[in-house]
């Protein structure tokens, strides 16, 4: 799924006249393991935790979940 992501987004940008950028196959053989479930992103909430030294998410969030 991901390298056709990739290899779409590189169709488009050749349209547009844009550089192809190369395709991570590190980064294909390393989700390759992975379960679909999973996923390898960090959320912008929980860099905003480390960059604020919170502890608890709702500190971060704009609507924390009792008030949302």
């Amino acid at each position: 799924v991901l390298r056709a992501r990739f290899e779409a987004d590189n169709a488009e940008r050749s349209q547009r006249g844009l550089a192809v950028m190369p395709i991570d196959q590190h980064l294909l053989a390393a989700i390759s393991n992975m379960p679909a479930c999973s996923g390898i992103a960090l959320g912008l909430d929980r860099l905003l935790m480390i960059a604020t030294k919170q502890v608890r998410i709702d500190e971060v969030i704009a609507f924390p979940a009792d008030i949302a």
